[in-house]
């Protein structure tokens, strides 16, 4: 069924609210000052085939150690890198309203998602693109990891600590940061929120997420769960040995699963999952992983179990028999059971591990970029952040994700309750306050 847009907003509200916080969108872009440029200024930021979607062979994937166990170093380690993140001025794709001569608009028009193959897209981009090479070309050499351009106009590189100052002092760039390493934030919620039931929202609606497609920026997911199987057995239960397919093939979708370590696009992604990226660059790529954490993957697939529970909290199947000692909870149910998702890995191993695991900024803005340029609706978030720096690269993504008609859910964190200790400056925080779960698993 086609859903109004006030249907559609409850049910992504609903979706948010579970678990996480409502990071808003909806003000006006930044306009630029000058007529020959679209500057973006700091103090303009307020607060069907079984896999229809492309698969990618990553060359440099390395497949997964024999070594199932972390390893416990003396002492606790924290990864860090050399990369600093580099913003210039110029507006990105997403929020660019078309002042710089030459160059027709690109911003998404209300209720319309962003089309990276637009040719006004291309052209734009192409002018952030020789913006880019300008700037790296006045300081020399620099191993550049990753291009921002749609939710970001900036790239991520090694730099020295003169390459910084040289770029601070450069009129056209807005931040250089270094680059840093966030933390991960940790099924009878659909009733507790008025969802299920005779009278709940879905059956007083039918809205449950049909046709919405949620992004996840985790730790990966592990894609044999049946919430994330397309296809139903006999009695109706989501199933990935079922018989009856009951997701059509996604629309205006561009993304795509990579194949990777003990991930394979044309085995574990269907049209529930339809799509599966991975982001090291800030770890060192595949190697640095690997180096760290022998028995991580290289691939969307989770190792640490963050992304798996998050995914299927928002999106998970609907029906989903719980098997193993939580057998007694009965079955559970995403927050819009109907929603496509696609995973964005940035995040590795877990707060446990030695190296201490995380997501770097570089890493989270890149999936941010690739998340918002696919076509999702939704952005999932249930990372740490910055609790009062509103230049910080994910922060800006944020915002300018929202432009693009992307609604962004992300974690008020697990600090608390003190003020001023709410993560993601530029969102409006939403967290959950209690629950009503009492029992013990197997009674």
């Amino acid at each position: 069924m086609q859903l109004n847009i006030m249907t559609r907003g409850r049910l992504v509200s609903a979706l948010a609210a579970a678990v996480l916080a409502a990071c808003g969108g909806g003000s006006s872009a930044p306009e630029a000052q000058a007529p020959q440029s679209a500057e973006l200024s700091s103090v303009e930021l307020p607060s069907t085939p079984t896999s229809p979607q492309a698969s990618v062979a990553n060359p440099n994937a390395i497949p997964k150690s024999t070594d199932d166990s972390p390893k416990k170093a003396q002492g606790t380690q924290f990864p860090t890198n050399k990369l600093y993140i580099v913003l210039l001025k110029d507006v990105p794709v997403a929020g660019y309203a078309g002042n710089l001569a030459g160059y027709a608009a690109t911003r998404p028009v209300a209720g319309q998602k962003l089309n990276k193959r637009s040719a006004a897209v291309q052209h734009y981009k192409a002018y952030l693109q020789s913006k880019h090479d300008e700037v790296l070309k006045s300081i020399g050499s620099a191993r550049k990891v990753y291009e921002y351009h749609y939710v970001l106009n900036g790239f991520a590189a090694e730099l020295t600590d003169a390459q910084v100052q040289k770029l601070r002092a450069n009129k056209g760039v807005l931040n250089v940061a270094k680059d840093q390493l966030r933390q991960l934030n940790t099924a009878s919620t659909p009733a507790f929120l008025g969802l299920s039931g005779p009278s709940g929202f879905w059956a007083m609606t039918g809205a449950k997420g049909e046709d919405v497609i949620v992004g996840n920026i985790d730790t990966g997911l592990w894609p044999e769960s049946n919430s994330f199987a397309d296809r139903v057995n006999g009695q109706g239960k989501p199933d990935h040995n079922g018989d009856t397919v009951v997701y059509n093939a996604p629309q205006n979708w561009s993304g795509a699963c990579w194949d990777g370590a003990a991930f394979s696009a044309a085995t574990n992604c269907n049209n529930k999952l339809i799509g599966a990226k991975w982001y090291n660059q800030g770890f060192g790529g595949d190697a640095g992983i690997t180096d760290r954490w022998a028995f991580e993957y290289n691939s969307a697939r989770d190792w640490a179990g963050h992304g798996s529970h998050t995914s299927s909290t928002a999106a998970g199947n609907e029906g989903v028999p719980i098997t193993g000692p939580y057998a007694g909870f009965g079955a559970i149910n995403g927050m819009a059971p109907r929603a496509r998702i696609a995973m964005y890995k940035a995040c590795w191993a877990s707060a446990e591990t030695n190296p201490v695991g995380g997501c770097f900024n570089s890493d989270t803005s890149q999936a941010i970029e690739d998340a918002v340029s696919d076509g999702v609706d939704v952005i999932n978030f249930s990372i740490s952040g910055t609790q009062d720096q509103f230049l910080d690269s994910v922060e800006v993504a944020f915002f300018f994700a929202a432009e693009a008609g992307v609604f962004v859910a992300a974690a008020a964190g697990n600090d608390g309750p003190t003020a001023s200790t709410v993560n993601h400056p530029s969102c409006r925080g939403l967290a959950q306050q209690n629950h009503d779960r009492d029992g013990v698993a197997g009674q």
